[in-house]
């Protein structure tokens, strides 16, 4: 369960909260937020892995402050379009990193990034610097399927996936014991339950009708 209590997030160099008094309570294993673009998707995100911190209210997942948990404790994966990759590495290495950071032997975590880079189809030894875009995703994809985290964010990042990615991403989510936050700004792409953030008001009623009201929605 993931519980946001009257968040507020505003920088230093802006005038104006990124996000202002957001109160909404996630019990459901999928779960999506339409947010308008540049409107705090990202800024949340980074609020949740502990990356910032609100200049008011709390965050708590299961039960815990995420300003008190350590990343390793937390289990999160973040999922954005920017990738987040170690260019000048191997595939191998970009999926196995994260398993030692955690723990794992040199020979588990190598098996565990072997076997996930197989399910996705990307050649372990290739150096990923050299992959075309759709492998470079599926190496990401790849570090999620062999962490197996708790959490898994997903930021503005299925519009980069295959078809074929998109259904292995989708069934990883709906069988593996994970919590899951979706936040885009695309209706087509939602999926579990559903919220409107809209005007600082979290909607989860006759959403398709607010979303025709939404000027900055109208072309969904």
């Amino acid at each position: 369960m993931l519980i946001f209590d009257n968040v507020t997030k505003r920088y230093h160099y802006e005038q104006y909260d990124t996000i202002s008094g957001l109160t909404l309570t996630l019990s459901d294993k999928l779960n999506t937020l339409l947010i308008d673009t540049q409107s705090g998707k990202t800024t949340l995100c980074k609020l949740i892995l502990g990356l910032e911190k609100p200049t008011n209210g709390s965050i708590y997942y299961n039960g815990v402050d995420v300003c008190t948990i350590e990343p390793k404790q937390l289990d999160a994966t973040y999922l954005c379009k920017e990738l987040l990759l170690f260019e000048g590495k191997t595939a191998l290495y970009n999926v196995a990193k994260p398993l030692l950071l955690r723990g794992y032997s040199k020979q588990d975590a190598a098996a565990k990034a072997t076997q996930a880079l197989a399910q996705v189809g990307v050649d372990a030894n290739a150096k990923v610097s050299k992959l075309c875009v759709e492998d470079k995703v599926g190496v990401v994809l790849a570090r999620l399927f062999a962490r197996g985290s708790s959490m898994v964010l997903v930021d503005d990042f299925l519009p980069l996936l295959t078809p074929v990615q998109t259904q292995q991403l989708m069934d990883y989510l709906t069988n593996a014991n994970c919590f899951v936050l979706h936040l885009t700004s695309q209706p087509d792409l939602a999926f579990g339950k559903v919220y409107l953030w809209h005007d600082g008001k979290i909607v989860t009623d006759n959403i398709t009708q607010v979303l025709q009201q939404a000027l900055w929605l109208n072309k969904y």
